[in-house]
């Protein structure tokens, strides 16, 4: 029997591992890499749920331009909504190329409890500058701002592109609903335990979009050229409840 002495301790052992490897232990411990055989049984949307919406963006009156062919979009079901159990959720949407407007804008409007939304945001970003972004990008609701989600209520939020500050009809658009859920205690219980590749598959299936969303987005970042979680990705954004098949191929812009 070795005598502890004699043991090499944990980081002289990993240091012994070509680099790749040391990696790869890594995420096996954070529960990274998917199985072999890894099947998930996709998004399953809340029955009779929707709202009226514009998830692409509308032409508008304006000198700036960009791409009519695949607009400014939001990254939201058919239904225009989508559920989540985070009182501080991640919004998803795509940057279009060829795209000349100078700033974009986050808004998020509450809805009272007659059905109407309420004209003043209950959360709005500064007119940030355009840096080049183009393709995927995101924004997530701060928590330093005391705006999170009741449960049991909708949300519309809007995402423009704006030409010019001053002048807000020189705008374009796309919208998108949410409502916050309490999670079920066989659901709070399964989430407990799972590995991150297990969320996705957790939260698709209860028919949590903005959840499922953002844990899938998560796990390509981590994982970009993973080719089951690029293959679940398109079928997520194929699907039948969704059809936004022409994002299917589009990542994380860079920032």
């Amino acid at each position: 029997m070795l005598t502890s002495s004699l043991l090499p301790s944990r980081s002289n052992l990993c240091r012994q591992f070509p680099y790749r490897l040391r990696f790869l232990f890594a995420c096996l411990s954070l529960g990274l890499l998917l199985p072999a055989g890894t099947a998930w049984a996709g998004f399953i949307p809340p029955e009779n749920l929707g709202r009226p919406g514009n998830r692409e963006g509308a032409a508008t009156r304006s000198e700036c331009k960009t791409d009519r062919k695949l607009p400014l979009t939001a990254l939201v079901p058919l239904s225009n909504i989508g559920l989540t159990t985070d009182a501080y959720p991640t919004f998803y949407w795509y940057f279009p190329t060829d795209n000349t407007f100078k700033y974009w804008q986050f808004k998020l409007y509450r809805v009272d409890r007659g059905g109407s939304v309420e004209e003043t945001p209950l959360y709005q970003s500064a007119k940030q500058p355009f840096n080049g972004e183009v393709g995927l990008d995101s924004f997530s609701l701060p928590q330093s701002q005391g705006t999170g989600l009741d449960t049991d209520r909708d949300y519309r939020w809007e995402i423009s592109l704006l030409c010019n500050p001053d002048e807000p009809d020189a705008v374009v658009f796309a919208d998108g609903w949410i409502r916050r859920v309490t999670p079920a205690p066989a659901l709070a219980t399964a989430l407990a335990t799972a590995q991150p590749f297990e969320r996705y598959d957790i939260y698709a299936k209860a028919g949590l979009w903005y959840d499922a969303l953002k844990s899938l987005m998560d796990l390509r970042q981590q994982q970009p050229n993973n080719p089951t979680l690029n293959s679940e990705w398109m079928e997520l954004l194929q699907s039948q409840a969704v059809q936004l098949d022409a994002l299917a191929n589009q990542r994380l812009s860079q920032k």
